[in-house]
């Protein structure tokens, strides 16, 4: 215990007695401490920072933020005030006000390591790449190093397009350890570029970050399968992973693999989500087709018998996408929509115009936002970035009454046709319960317009020309520059030349559906 003071002692003595309790853990006696210092001398900015400290030792995390603010407000020039202030504030969730105190203590030290990295970590999660690199720079240049530095910085080289440095930091950070979040995004780092086979073998390692990319698999017990050629006659698991854009998307090699097990005699098992498996059960008759989500609902596949293989979807590209060239063997329309549900699509879109009116020249989809799943803050942030709101697709209504919009969205955003009223928008979203009624949909359409979304990939898989504008920083399956497809033969791209900037990309799409009409009025 701390003992009582004693006439004579001063401040000093008890703000020496504190560090040293602190040092040792001894918590309570240091708070003890820090509160006959503070009866010394109530003003003291240090005592009331070390209270602050001690306070949050004690799981007193309010009183530990006053006691810290408190502190700042005593001695605002103090940079190590500013910085343990910073990281109560960031761990209390109050992370903009944690980002103006390590710009204090910054400012105030500007070679103050911890304030340096935690602060370009903050700027790297919120995608100010420039600026988290500078600091993360400037943390290396003081002598500072963290075993994640270099895959950081690699992060930030990349977003940037700087390609020789984000290799260099990428290779010197696998080259010391081998963690798989840096394996993981330098796996899309080198898709991004189109380096299929190199990216495509990093990309097998995905499951392996302990779910730090928000990616997970259930393997089913089952042993790996080799690859094609390896084995003849069984029974192959092919279970889907990620989202619904990406199972159908993987799926373009299925026909490949399904060629693979017609020749070998081998039975292929697809297991995707459950708004899949109607539309893959139709358009991949050869093989068994089961629901399935990753640590949710696990596939029932006891009435299919003894299984010999699995493999993840996404590990069906490092078999079959090797280059670039190897995408044209993807067949033109692998998926298929149902001619009886299109019929009666058909029809409902026929009674929907006005009595009497012209036929539209043009039926277009649209599909302007995706529901993004809560799986991580990040991915939130992202979904939300490559939606375009309605109302910033004004543009189009140029094009009205000559084209007909028709909703691709869903239920849960559905009513914000109502958000653009001059597009005149025909709201399908309570029929469209799974893909393969969003397939018969589209099925009627002559164009789809669709943001970076699981409809885009379905649009393209169906062989409709499809047009995707594109956030800046959009995701690797795009590449960096191209203006089509990889994947989807009949699939456009517009990309945001800035950061948030949509009305570009508005403007160009609604230029370009001006074009598409004309052809269609003259019969091209």
């Amino acid at each position: 215990m701390v003992p009582a003071m004693t006439q004579g002692e001063t401040l000093q003595d008890r703000l020496v007695q504190a560090l040293a309790c602190i040092g040792s853990g001894q918590w309570e006696q240091a708070d003890a401490a820090c509160q006959n210092a503070l009866a010394l001398d109530p003003l003291n900015a240090e005592a009331h920072h070390l209270a602050g400290h001690v306070a949050g030792q004690l799981g007193q995390q309010t009183l530990g933020l006053a006691l810290l603010q408190r502190a700042v407000e005593l001695d605002p020039a103090h940079p190590q005030y500013r910085y343990n202030l910073a990281v109560t504030l960031q761990a209390a969730g109050y992370e903009q006000a944690a980002r103006l105190e390590y710009r204090a203590c910054l400012r105030q030290q500007p070679q103050h390591r911890d304030a340096l990295w935690n602060y370009g970590e903050m700027l790297r999660l919120d995608e100010q790449f420039a600026l988290a690199l500078q600091h993360f720079e400037r943390f290396e240049a003081v002598g500072g190093h963290y075993a994640a530095l270099h895959h950081r910085m690699a992060v930030c080289c990349s977003a940037l397009r700087l390609d020789d440095q984000a290799r260099l930091r990428f290779e010197r950070e696998l080259n010391s350890t081998s963690d798989a979040l840096t394996r993981w995004e330098y796996a899309l780092f080198l898709l991004s570029r189109e380096e299929f086979a190199a990216g495509f073998d990093q990309y097998r390692q995905r499951f392996t970050t302990g779910g730090r990319n928000s990616v997970y698999c259930h393997d089913f017990g089952l042993p790996l399968w080799p690859g094609p050629g390896s084995t003849t006659s069984g029974v192959l698991l092919v279970h889907g992973e990620q989202g619904l854009g990406d199972e159908l998307m993987f799926a373009s090699v299925v026909p490949e693999l399904l060629d693979e097990a017609a020749r070998t005699g081998m039975q292929v098992v697809l297991a995707v989500k459950p708004p899949l498996v109607r539309l893959f059960a139709a358009s991949f008759p050869s093989a068994i087709v089961r629901a399935h989500r990753v640590g949710d609902s696990v596939a029932d596949l006891k009435d299919i018998g003894p299984i010999d293989w699995q493999l993840p979807m996404g590990d069906l590209m490092a078999f079959y996408r090797r280059s670039a060239g190897d995408f044209s063997n993807t067949p033109h329309g692998y998926l298929r929509a149902d001619p009886q549900r299109s019929a009666w699509y058909a029809r409902q879109l026929a009674l929907l115009e006005p009595p009497g009116a012209p036929a539209p020249v043009l039926r277009v989809g649209l599909m302007w936002g995706s529901n993004p799943a809560a799986v991580s803050t990040s991915f939130m942030r992202w979904s939300a970035q490559r939606s375009i709101p309605l109302t910033q697709m004004g543009a189009l209504a140029a094009a009205v009454p000559k084209v007909r919009f028709v909703s691709l969205q869903n239920g849960e955003r559905g009513a914000e046709a109502a958000l653009a009223p001059e597009l005149d928008i025909f709201d399908m979203s309570a029929m469209q319960s799974d893909f393969f009624e969003t397939a018969a949909l589209i099925d009627n359409l002559d164009l789809v317009i669709s943001v970076d979304t699981s409809v885009s990939h379905l649009a393209g898989a169906l062989n409709k020309e499809t047009w995707v504008p594109l956030m800046h920083r959009c995701d690797w399956r795009h590449g960096l520059t191209r203006d089509h497809s990889l994947w989807y033969p009949h699939t456009r791209y517009f990309r945001q030349s800035d950061p948030g900037d949509w009305r570009a990309v508005s403007d160009a799409l609604a230029q370009a559906l001006q074009q598409r009409l004309a052809q269609a009025g003259t019969g091209e």
